[in-house]
């Protein structure tokens, strides 16, 4: 997996638990857990994947400018600094297209990244 990437400090000065309301456990994994919850603001049904920055190495990080969040949640938490986020984030934040899952959010703490995007009521699990 490569040597872990040097830990960046969150500068968000919104929590995750201020804006989202957790309902119920989906699923974990290797790089963290997947929970359903509900935006506290209008209600609205999201899954959450949070990635935990233990687990990132710096081949998993990719520098960018303002993550191309517009949210208003965004702009105050990362107004325009430079941060080190997910590849995964900056993939799933350009991909427009009706197969794939949207991107809603993308909040962070010391601990994690979260991953916000649509509830697409589909839950996966082995049987």
């Amino acid at each position: 997996m490569g040597p872990a990437a040097t830990p960046v400090p969150s500068t968000s000065t919104i929590s995750f638990e201020s804006m989202y309301e957790v309902l119920e456990l989906i699923g974990h994994g290797g790089y963290g857990s997947v929970v359903k919850a509900a935006r506290r603001s209008d209600g609205m049904v999201v899954a959450v994947k949070l990635i935990s920055r233990a687990t990132l190495n710096a081949h998993r990080l990719i520098k960018v400018q303002f993550c191309g969040d517009n949210s208003v949640a965004g702009m105050k938490a990362y107004g325009k600094a430079v941060r080190m986020i997910p590849t995964e984030v900056y993939a799933i934040r350009r991909i427009v297209h009706e197969g794939v899952v949207g991107f809603v959010d993308l909040l962070e703490d010391d601990k994690f990244f979260y991953l916000v995007r649509p509830f697409s009521g589909v839950t996966w699990s082995k049987s």
